[in-house]
Parts: structure tokens; C-alpha cells; sequence
């Protein structure tokens, strides 16, 4: 049975630098609060996903050694060890989604800041240096494909947005390199279960328990009353997986949605449409809460 110390972890996506204040629009300041409570809400929504979706993984490794164990019982068994026991998303990882959404969040936050006087002040400079310290960031290892593609653009449009002296011109600057990095982002959690986070955790289940579960099904020969007994409690178990298995991939795809609903909101403010913002934003909201009841939060 393939042994799930093998699959492959989620890769990472992105380092990114905590972005400084920009300005406030005055067309779409209806808009500005909306969507710093989007993008922390998804950021909310993203930590608790990834706290989740590693303590489902311990217990699918959990499961699956017990399920050897008893396959094997009578020819011996391995010793346990560390590597039968991965964390799905690694830290490291966790920490460079931390830091791309503390780059979103200062992004919003700022946007918020843009109307006070006193606040709104200085603002080019502090985008000149944040969009240059981006760029800065995209040629680093960690950091491949389309998402530093993304993280490039979304510096150089930072940058170029310094210049400008209304906030609604900033965000219209920045509208199509921030939907492209939220985009980056969607996809490295998956288009579908066989790609980004979607497929390490779906090929987790199925090389995993589900593997497991039939292995221990078809080692049941005897047809006495506790062995027929045993087959349909493990009948049961494995219907429980699948049902398991299709939750987790289900709340990553509500967090794509999250992430998508953002970028739409962020284009809607960028046309001057508060009331589209505001509905997207109502999405992720929406989204998000779902979430955490069926997390248990």
C-alpha cells in the first residue's frame, strides 16, 4: 500500500512585505471599509482552514496506521515513525500565506486611513518603497510560476501607483495586478481536486484511509458472524470517509471562493460601484461564516 510519508505537501505560494499606507478614494470610500473586512475576514478564513485541514491530515495518518496494523498484525510490524505523520501544510508555508495576506490586509487597511488628513499623509513614498521591496520578492526560491509573475506585476503597479495624487486612481492603478495575485492565490488552493491544495489533500484520503479501508475489507476472508460484522462496520467507516474527504475538499473550495469574491469586489471598486463591492464582500462574509459553524468555531 502506498505509504502517505510520500504525497507530495502543499507547495508554497509566495514572501511578501507587509504593504504601507496609500491613499483613500473619496468616489468609492463606501467601498474602502468593505473591503478591509473582506480581505481580514478571508485571511481568518484562510488560518482557520489550514489549522483544520492539518489536524484532518493527522487523523487520516492516524487511521491509516491503525489500518496496517491490523492487516499486519501477524507478520510484524514497523516501527512507528515521524515521517508516517506529515503536517500537510508545512509552517513555512502557513507563514508566506501570513505574509501575503498581512500585505492584502495593510493594502485595505490603508485604504480605510486614506480620508484622515492626518493619516493620508506621505502616502507615495511609503508605496514607492513597499511596491519595490515586492519586486524584491519575486525572484526569491520559494517563490515560482505564475505567483511571482503575480507578485512582480502587483509590486510595479504598487510602484506606479506611488505617483498618482487620488486614491481612486491608485486603486484603478493596482485593480488588475491585485485581482492576478488573488487569482495566483485561488489556484494554488485548486481548480478542482486534482490540482493546488485540493489534490495533496484528496490524494491524501484516497492513498490514505480510503486505501486503508478497502485493504482491511478484502484481508477479511471468513464468512463467521464477527468476521461479516467486521465488513460492514468497515463498509461504514469508508462511506464515513468519503463523506469526510469530500467536506475538506468542499471548505478549500469555499475559501477559492472567498478569495475570487474579493477580487471581484476590489474590481468593482476600482469601476466606482460601492453597491457591487459591498454584495462581493457580503460573499466572502457569507462564505466565511459558513465555514466556521461547520468548523465548530
Amino acid at each position: 500500500m502506498p505509504a502517505l510519508a510520500t504525497r507530495p505537501r502543499f507547495a508554497p505560494i509566495a514572501f511578501c512585505a507587509l504593504l504601507a499606507a496609500c491613499a483613500t478614494p473619496s468616489g468609492i470610500a463606501d467601498s474602502s471599509g468593505a473591503l478591509h473586512r473582506g480581505a481580514t475576514t478571508a485571511e481568518a478564513q484562510t488560518a482557520l482552514l489550514f489549522r483544520a485541514t492539518n489536524s484532518q491530515a493527522r487523523a487520516v495518518d492516524v487511521e491509516r496506521k491503525l489500518l496496517e496494523g491490523e492487516v499486519n498484525a501477524g507478520q510484524g510490524l514497523q516501527r512507528l515513525s515521524e515521517k508516517d505523520f506529515l503536517t500537510l501544510i508545512p509552517p513555512e508555508v502557513a507563514g508566506q500565506w501570513s505574509s501575503v495576506f498581512a500585505a492584502i490586509t495593510g493594502y485595505t487597511g490603508a485604504l480605510v486611513q486614506m480620508g484622515d488628513p492626518v493619516l493620508g499623509g506621505g502616502v507615495g513614498n511609503a508605496l514607492q518603497g513597499t511596491g519595490q521591496s515586492i519586486n524584491g520578492l519575486a525572484g526569491r526560491p520559494l517563490v515560482s510560476g505564475p505567483v511571482s509573475g503575480a507578485i512582480a506585476a502587483f509590486g510595479s503597479a504598487v510602484v506606479q501607483a506611488a505617483a498618482e495624487k487620488k486614491a481612486a486612481d491608485v486603486i484603478r492603478r493596482t485593480d488588475p495586478a491585485f485581482n492576478d495575485l488573488l487569482q495566483a492565490m485561488a489556484d494554488a488552493l485548486g481548480a478542482d481536486d486534482r490540482s493546488g491544495l485540493r489534490g495533496t489533500v484528496a490524494d491524501s484520503w484516497n492513498s490514505g484511509t480510503l486505501v486503508a479501508l478497502s485493504t482491511r475489507y478484502t484481508s477479511i476472508t471468513a464468512t463467521t458472524p464477527q468476521d461479516v460484522a467486521q465488513r460492514r462496520e468497515l463498509v461504514r467507516r469508508y462511506a464515513d470517509a468519503l463523506d469526510s474527504r469530500d467536506r475538506q475538499l468542499a471548505d478549500i473550495a469555499s475559501l477559492r471562493a472567498s478569495l475570487l469574491a474579493l477580487a471581484a469586489a476590489h474590481r468593482a471598486a476600482a469601476s466606482a460601484k460601492p453597491a457591487d463591492a459591498n454584495a462581493w464582500i457580503g460573499r466572502v462574509t457569507a462564505l466565511a461564516d459558513d465555514f466556521s459553524r461547520r468548523a465548530g468555531r
